[in-house]
């Protein structure tokens, strides 16, 4: 398995201090990393704002690190919500993930995350779900046209809390470029990752690895790796007995760390470089 840094660990909306891309990929690469998952809002960096030359100065200067931008991940879908009652949402959710599939092909990246929906009051459950399928289809169609895969991401959303409805719904979307983008860390106050590996299997595009208290729950619970309760030996385990191979991606942002009450770009490196030598371990079932 391969390690990978997402963008926001340690450059955020907002965020201070960080270097230029090049002088940020080169501290990713030495402290640890295969790739590097890049990520993509309506704040900080919009696709429809990167020409083709940025974008081949982004894929350039990461190769030449000697790694990868194995999947683009984006939090767009939180805020245009694909299940929504308003259709231009419906219709704004479809067209933002196209240009991030757009973006993830021209990037080199295989996966590009989804939020599948933002589960709401209003709605019958049965609504939710096939306004979902339906956004997850429209993304389905242009994923085979770009060589990428639609990586639907199990998430805080009200929606699809059981690995057999989680797997359900993706297996509806009826395209092999449609898989599941497993978090472990958001599994844990939920459910059991060691069942949702299992009951996915086959199905696995790609994994984000965090940790998880769950004496502190919530929001406040996210911890960076090795801090918290999951049972990384087991689930490596079952990783390895579905035959997952892939990128283990740490989504960790600076805030995981409840000691630090501002953390500045100087704090999320240490955590990524401590998160990499966690990873390491964990890896090594240790």
């Amino acid at each position: 398995m391969k390690k990978g840094l997402n963008l926001w660990s340690v450059s955020w909306p907002g965020s201070e201090g960080a270097p230029s891309w090049e002088g940020l990929v080169k501290i990713v690469k030495d402290i640890g990393y295969d790739g590097i998952e890049f990520t993509y809002d309506e704040e900080k960096i919009r696709p429809q704002d990167l020409d083709r030359n940025q974008r081949i100065r982004y894929l350039e200067t990461v190769k030449s690190q000697g790694m990868e931008i194995p999947s683009v991940a984006t939090g767009v879908f939180w805020q245009h919500n694909p299940a929504s009652q308003d259709a231009n949402e419906r219709e704004r959710a479809v067209e933002l993930g196209k240009l991030g599939l757009d973006l993830a092909s021209d990037l080199g990246a295989k996966v590009l995350l989804v939020v599948p929906a933002v589960n709401v009051p209003e709605l019958a459950y049965q609504r939710v779900w096939d306004h979902s399928v339906n956004f997850i289809r429209a993304l389905a169609s242009h994923a085979e046209q770009v060589g990428v895969t639609v990586g639907v991401e199990n998430v805080w959303n009200r929606f699809l809390y059981s690995p057999v409805e989680f797997r359900k719904f993706v297996e509806s979307a009826g395209s092999d470029h449609v898989r599941a983008y497993l978090d472990i860390g958001n599994i844990l106050e939920l459910g059991h990752p060691t069942q949702w590996i299992r009951e996915l299997k086959g199905m696995i595009a790609c994994v984000h690895v965090k940790d998880f208290d769950l004496s502190a729950g919530g929001l406040s619970g996210f911890r960076h790796l090795k801090k918290g309760n999951v049972n990384w030996p087991d689930v490596m385990k079952e990783l390895r007995r579905v035959g997952y191979d892939g990128y283990l991606n740490v989504e960790c942002f600076p805030s995981f760390d409840p000691t630090v009450a501002s953390p500045t770009f100087q704090d999320a490196v240490r955590a990524s470089e401590e998160n990499s030598r966690a990873l390491d371990e964990i890896i090594a079932n240790r």
